[in-house]
């Protein structure tokens, strides 16, 4: 007798404070989804806009809910993952949003008991721009470049909390540990489409903060890599700044495609 193989139950995981703006467009890609073995939490941080009144709009799609105060967006992530109940865990964070309505099902067509973290490809955009960054890394490159954290899913019982000792960060040291310690496994489809700015665009500080993540957890070979590559991300910051200044933007987004396009082959 054929017996229909038990989907996995997923948990999105929605953390907002004021974003009136765009959460309807994260709730939407979310509960839309064709995929329908999954829980969507939503944690708010005492919004004071309209971003409530949006929320409300689609409570009857939203497994748990609470708005209050909070210390910062990995305390109301911490607050979402103590309500986890699925298998795995994902974070889709308001102005973020899956690639397209078929994510979670092209994902979990396969069985992944073997792994402890799948994760994926991204598209960056904004309103002048959009491109594609492959995110396929290794235990050598995660020094360099950071997974998209909307591009991640971890089993929620492998998912350590949040430390609040990195304002910018925390989700990296997380999935820096993976890469270097656990099961991992990429999967070659664009999972989430991430408006560029936010926390992250605080390119300084993250760096910094990411830097430190390495001379915490990395061994020898990565902590002697990473002077470099934070040397290399400083000279990549005021090389951009250049260019911005003195050619025109349309110039660096065509330089930026291009350099995209050459590490993507």
């Amino acid at each position: 007798m054929y017996l229909k193989k038990k989907l996995p139950l997923i948990t999105i995981i929605t953390v907002v404070y004021n974003g009136e703006e765009y959460i309807e467009k994260t709730i939407q890609s979310i509960i839309n989804q064709t995929y329908t073995n999954f829980e969507f939490i939503v944690i708010d941080g005492g919004s004071t806009d309209n971003t409530l009144n949006i929320i409300k709009k689609y409570e009857n799609k939203i497994s748990y809910f609470i708005s209050e105060p909070d210390k910062g967006i990995f305390d109301a992530m911490n607050k979402g993952l103590q309500k986890a109940n699925g298998e795995w865990v994902n974070f889709m964070n308001s102005g973020d949003m899956f690639y397209d309505f078929n994510v979670l099902k092209s994902v979990f067509c396969f069985d992944y008991n073997d792994f402890d973290m799948i994760y994926g490809d991204v598209n960056l955009f904004d309103d002048k721009d959009s491109y594609f960054v492959k995110s396929k890394t290794n235990k050598i490159k995660i020094n360099l470049n950071a997974i998209c954290h909307q591009s991640v899913f971890i089993k929620t019982k492998m998912h350590p909390a949040f430390s609040l000792n990195y304002k910018l960060s925390a989700d990296h040291q997380i999935i820096y540990g993976f890469i270097k310690n656990k099961k991992v496994k990429y999967l070659n489809i664009f999972i989430s489409k991430i408006l560029i700015g936010g926390v992250s665009s605080n390119l300084k500080d993250t760096r910094k903060e990411k830097f430190k993540i390495t001379l915490n957890n990395g061994n020898h070979i990565d902590i002697l890599l990473s002077f470099f590559l934070y040397l290399y991300g400083m000279i990549k910051d005021y090389s951009k700044k250049i260019i911005l200044k003195f050619l025109p933007i349309n110039f660096f987004y065509f330089l930026r495609g291009f350099k995209n396009k050459i590490e993507q082959s």
